[in-house]
């Protein structure tokens, strides 16, 4: 997916040093506000089987994304492969039949509530909402929890807060009102980290970004070349801590220069 920025120089928000309203026009956003939608933690990836060991739900050459309405992608187990979650791989909306062998995925029903099926070649289904549990994702936290059952390997649990934790978690501390091409807006606050699951970022700024010619107000901006823009890096996150201090991590660096 190409990342691409823009900048518009009229009204927004005060210098920007602790905050960033991002506007999100017409975007292609993966997820809802409804549940919690995005990619998988890079720390917080771990289900166990008890016949089969740890699954990583986001490895180096795979990963498992989840969206408002089914998941997409490959998790890893060392002891028996890699495990699809879904035949689909187009992003945006959709739902898995589960009626054949080109339609099976597990379906999201935007909540968090998960069903359908996974296939591992070694292993053959995975049912996420069998008869005595559900693998659900908690909406305000990103947290998998519950069991999906596959015939020949038995339990898969996605959270555990014993001695041994574990737990799956997806990433998503942006979220945009419905799903596909919408517009919308959510502040970001200072330090936080932001994961990449849409295409463009506008940001605004409340005073035109240079200092007018024998203006008097003290909240004009002086130095406009200390403000950056940023887009995601190869990670696929938006690594910088605050719009003034600089960047960090992988961040695409773009300088603002004054407006003519």
């Amino acid at each position: 997916m190409q990342n691409k920025l823009s900048t518009m120089w009229k009204d927004f928000i005060k210098a920007l040093p602790l905050t960033l309203l991002v506007v999100v026009a017409a975007l292609f956003f993966v997820g809802v506000a409804r549940a919690a939608s995005g990619y998988v933690d890079p720390t917080n990836k771990w289900a166990w089987g008890t016949n089969i060991g740890w699954v990583n739900f986001s490895p180096t050459h795979g990963g498992v994304t989840v969206y408002d309405d089914h998941l997409e992608g490959y998790a890893w187990a060392e002891n028996v492969g890699w495990i699809r979650l879904g035949t689909y791989e187009g992003g945006g909306s959709h739902t898995y039949a589960n009626d054949a062998a080109n339609t099976y995925g597990v379906n999201n029903d935007g909540t968090g509530n998960l069903s359908g099926y996974a296939w591992g070649t070694n292993i053959g289904w995975i049912n996420f909402n069998p008869s005595h549990s559900q693998v659900t994702i908690d909406p305000s936290t990103g947290s998998f929890d519950g069991y999906a059952w596959a015939e020949n390997i038995g339990w898969i649990h996605f959270k555990n807060t014993g001695a041994n934790a574990y737990n799956v978690v997806v990433n998503s501390t942006l979220k945009v009102l419905n799903g596909g091409v919408k517009t919308g807006e959510q502040v970001i606050t200072d330090g936080s980290t932001v994961y990449g699951a849409f295409d463009d970022l506008t940001v605004e700024f409340s005073k035109d970004v240079n200092n007018p010619v024998f203006s008097t107000d003290s909240d004009d901006v002086t130095n406009p070349a200390n403000y950056l823009l940023i887009q995601k890096g190869i990670d696929e996150i938006y690594n910088t801590v605050s719009c003034d201090a600089g960047l960090a991590g992988d961040d695409v660096q773009i300088i603002m220069t004054p407006k003519n």
